[in-house]
């Protein structure tokens, strides 16, 4: 209508202009009526009811930790508690009670996801133009089926309803982090390496355990331990089990190793599958139990104090035939962490994949596992055109992500329930939400 009138230089009537705007409405609506979640549904009463259960080891992961710590010999530097002790100090008592409050709400917190999942949940911010979406279909169509993933509706997920999931920003990043291990040749090598029996991977900082939880989907009989701090792995284990419930889930705890179905006490060295919850502290005791395919971080190890990062840095090197770095973005390096990689591994590897959040290397000692690496990146390479696939045409959403907004929605859907503005929480640690398009847009110079 606008264009019209554009062409024939008349002024625009408010009538007009009415007509237009409700037929841009109207327009949306059909976009998103039946695409898309604004929010998951409430979990059923048997869901709270089967976590609730269970939520006494989430308490253990927090309660167990000054104690241990207190041991001779246990160094706090490397094994205490520095990050994430705000809020989420908050967030982990109220899972630890099983509150259906925060179980319904796991997605929001926004350490990990909230941020961007928030403009999903109202229909006026939603991205009806999503360049992120259209990427991630996109590169779906050239990722193996069992590696294509969507997020469960559950605990507060809204976006793009795809194959019985939905996808958002935060889930387009683990999807791209899946795929990066994939067409770089990461996970060629884990199935090579690990042969006849399942493979075992650590994920250092799992978040809520979104990643996790798209790993063990496509990977059912792997061991998949999660190494986080104990507020942190509370949300994980929560999340998980609600997410993953058929799986096996076990809690390692200063009172022994448990099997959380059975409340049994295993071996950690003779597990050989299960999704592992291994609060940070309880690696003085267990490091040694841990012989890995392949670990994992992600935007967290140069978040760590320096003492950590040399001690997670010599863990992975000696315990990990590969360790997958996803810690800078395409084509530069990780000043905090690199000279310490360098120190304890010979080989590294850039996957040269275009990110949306960071992209990744591969660090090894295993020449064979280089060569390897690097002869199936080849391949994937000679059989896709993965600059085109990773890439963003036209990185530009509608309507623009709004943060004012985002921080607006975020505190009505969570922070009323933990008495955080996040606005205001944010400003006086003077942090800012790197919002991933507009960070696209910054390194590509658009």
């Amino acid at each position: 209508t606008i264009g019209c009138l554009a062409r024939t230089n008349r002024r625009p009537t408010r009538c007009v202009m009415a007509t237009g705007l409700r037929s841009l409405a109207s327009k949306i609506d059909r976009i998103l009526r039946g695409n898309v979640s604004l929010g998951s549904p409430p979990l059923s009463k048997n869901q709270v009811a089967r976590f609730k259960k269970l939520a006494g080891y989430s308490r253990s992961f927090v309660s167990g930790r000054e104690a241990y710590l207190e041991q001779p010999g246990v160094d706090n530097e490397i094994f205490g508690t520095h990050w994430g002790r705000e809020y989420l100090d908050t967030i982990a008592k109220l899972i630890g009670d099983g509150d259906p409050r925060i179980l319904n709400r796991l997605r929001l917190i926004y350490n990990f996801s909230g941020m961007p999942i928030s403009t999903y949940r109202r229909r006026h911010t939603f991205p009806t133009h999503d360049p992120i979406f259209n990427r991630y279909l996109n590169l779906r169509a050239i990722t193996p089926p069992h590696l294509r993933f969507a997020a469960p509706e559950i605990c507060g997920e809204a976006g793009w309803r795809i194959d019985g999931g939905l996808c958002n920003v935060d889930v387009a990043v683990a999807q791209e982090r899946l795929q990066f291990m994939h067409f770089s040749g990461a996970l060629d090598w884990v199935r090579h390496h690990s042969g006849a029996r399942p493979m075992r991977v650590m994920e250092i900082g799992a978040g809520c355990g979104l990643m996790a939880c798209g790993f063990v989907k496509a990977f059912p009989d792997a061991l998949y331990a999660i190494c986080d701090v104990p507020e942190v792995l509370a949300i994980s284990f929560a999340y998980l089990n609600l997410a993953q419930p058929d799986r096996r889930h076990i809690a390692v705890l200063p009172a022994g190793v448990i099997d959380t179905q059975t409340g049994s006490n295993i071996s950690l060295p003779d597990l050989n599958s299960g999704i592992v919850y291994l609060p940070n502290y309880m690696m003085h005791r267990h490091a040694a139990d841990f012989r890995l395919d392949m670990a994992i971080n992600a935007m967290s190890l140069h978040e760590m104090r320096p003492a950590q990062i040399a001690y997670y840095c010599r863990f992975i090197a000696d315990a990990a035939s590969i360790y997958f770095d996803i810690n800078q973005h395409r084509g530069h390096e990780n000043a905090t962490n690199d000279s310490q990689l360098e120190a304890v591994f010979r080989h590294k590897m850039q996957t040269e994949l275009t990110d949306l959040a960071l992209s990744a290397r591969i660090w090894t000692n295993d020449l064979a596992a280089q060569e390897f690496i690097v002869n199936r990146a080849r391949h994937h390479r000679s059989t896709h055109d993965l600059d085109a696939a990773f890439a963003i045409d036209a990185p530009y959403e509608s309507p623009p992500f709004d943060y004012q907004a985002a921080s607006r929605i975020l505190t009505e859907d969570l922070g009323e329930l933990i008495d955080v503005d996040f606005e205001k929480w944010m400003a006086a640690r003077k942090y800012t939400f790197a919002n991933h398009l507009e960070g696209y847009r910054l390194r590509h110079k658009l």
